[in-house]
């Protein structure tokens, strides 16, 4: 790095801190940018961060209730998001009543009605196309897991004529 980019680098971190302390940007908007001014977009980052909060929020916008922890892992052309203490009070019920296949069924067509904003917001976070989306959950314990899939990156240069 020579010393204009070290100094472009340093005002472009100072800006964004500036910003988020004065409350002029959120936090998922700091840690993203402050990941691309770094360079650490990586597994256990502000984008992994980012789609945690993505993927919460929506399900908890979509059930009235989102998971009480989560965590998101970046592979090269992965991205899995492991989701603990899902269950709604309803969800409990029906299980306590001897309802679980009831309460995964649901939970299959919940997300099936999810599928597109869920990707439309990984495509988002991480610039690249979803190919594939995956889902599970399982009751005991109460875990669920988002999977996806993504487009391999183009080599520089490649598919430029």
């Amino acid at each position: 790095m020579n010393e204009r980019e070290r100094r472009d680098f340093e005002a472009g971190v100072a800006e964004e801190t500036d910003a988020w302390l004065r409350g002029d940007t959120s936090r998922r908007r700091f840690l993203t940018k402050f990941g691309e001014l770094t360079g650490m977009l990586a597994a256990s980052g502000p984008l992994a961060a980012a789609i945690t909060d993505a993927v919460v929020g929506l399900l908890r916008e979509r059930t009235g209730r989102g998971p009480t922890h989560g965590k998101t892992t970046i592979d090269e052309n992965m991205v899995v998001s492991v989701l603990h203490n899902t269950l709604t009070t309803s969800e409990r019920t029906l299980i306590a009543g001897g309802q679980t296949d009831i309460v995964l069924e649901v939970r299959r067509r919940h997300q099936r009605l999810m599928r597109a904003e869920l990707i439309s917001m990984i495509e988002a976070l991480t610039e690249r196309r979803v190919s594939a989306c995956l889902y599970d959950s399982h009751i005991d314990p109460d875990v669920s897991v988002e999977v996806f899939i993504l487009e391999p990156r183009m080599p520089r240069g490649a598919g430029a004529s």
